[in-house]
């Protein structure tokens, strides 16, 4: 038997063979019918690309996903998210294999909250603030953008359109939360090889290399240029007030307007560069391969739950800037447009 560097064994391999077993059965026996969650468990079973994982990697992912399944709704309290609604049909799917992983490890579901991200923070000074902020907001995803930010700040927004614009590098700092950090210039995939070993190759050729199948998967990583990016949320996202210390936010009625200004704006400063806008897409390291140019609006899937809008500022061609510094950009005032939301 055959130890794995995260302490299982090649035995392991047994409980997504039985699984799936038992899950094909109950769809030839229901003429081809499988609730979705039960095709996503077959799915996952038939190719568990989770198994080489430690079990820290195992239960990141886990928590990773359920950050996007519950939201916080409008009264205030943790709701679940339609899985059936295909924004969401990534992170669902993710959800339900970490699941079936961690259920295969014995690992406790519960005591993972607790230890990788409570959601207590968000109700440790009553109230969420975020839902005092978006009180009686609704509006369809991207039907309006809410930038979450200081009160001060927010005045800013709406009196001169003033906004401050961070490069990209930036965000990898200690100083900011989780929420917050993040390598938006390094994207990290992984090429799984569980089906090679499970069909009991030792080894798979990469670039001229034989690489042993018992790795578990090809890292594939790479850096971008340095850029711009201007974010902003494309839902009723309440969490984030808390997520990123706002004590207001400014939402944006007429988007189109909005965008252009900005965008007029990036360009007067940097008239040689490229300006860009459209929501952000979320990728999963094990199944997206990176093949859009445009992966400034590529993030993890951890991020999804807030639903991000983005105007990106980069180097045209293969021109690369490195030391770039913050700052700020004048729209205008935007009565008309935007309105600041001041609990």
């Amino acid at each position: 038997m055959l130890e794995m560097p995260n302490g299982l064994s090649t035995a392991g391999l047994e409980y997504y063979r039985v699984r799936a077993n038992q899950l094909s059965t109950r769809m030839n026996n229901s003429g081809g019918k499988l609730a979705g969650y039960l095709r996503w468990q077959l799915s996952y079973c038939q190719k568990p690309f989770l198994f080489f994982d430690t079990h820290e990697e195992a239960k990141r992912r886990f928590h990773d996903a359920a950050l996007s399944v519950n939201f916080l709704g409008s009264e205030g309290k943790i709701e679940i998210r339609a899985p059936d609604d295909r924004f969401w049909h990534k992170v669902w799917n993710a959800f339900v294999e970490a699941t079936v992983e961690l259920d295969r490890r014995h690992i406790d579901l519960k005591k993972i909250q607790a230890e990788l991200g409570p959601i207590a923070p968000y109700f440790g000074k009553g109230q969420p603030i975020g839902v005092r902020i978006l009180n009686g907001i609704k509006f369809e995803p991207f039907q309006c953008l809410v930038k979450f930010s200081r009160r001060e700040f927010v005045d800013d927004m709406m009196r001169y359109g003033r906004f401050r614009i961070a490069p990209a590098s930036s965000y990898n700092s200690s100083a900011f939360n989780r929420a917050t950090k993040d390598l938006e210039i390094e994207r990290k995939f992984r090429v799984p090889l569980i089906s090679e070993y499970m069909a009991g190759d030792e080894t798979v050729s990469v670039n001229g290399q034989e690489v042993p199948t018992s790795q578990g998967y090809v890292p594939v990583s790479f850096t971008l240029p340095d850029y711009y990016p201007f974010s902003t949320c494309a839902a009723a996202e309440r969490r984030l007030a808390t997520d990123f210390d706002a004590d207001a936010a400014l939402i944006v009625r007429d988007t189109k307007a909005f965008i252009a200004r900005m965008k007029n704006a990036l360009n007067y400063a940097f008239p040689l560069w490229e300006c860009i806008a459209r929501p952000v897409t979320y990728y999963d390291p094990y199944k997206d391969a990176p093949s859009d140019p445009d992966q400034e609006f590529y993030k993890h899937f951890s991020y999804a739950y807030q639903v991000e809008h983005r105007i990106i500022l980069r180097p045209r061609g293969v021109m690369h800037f490195s030391n770039l510094e913050p700052f700020f950009v004048e729209l205008g005032n935007l009565d008309g447009i935007a309105e600041a939301l001041l609990p």
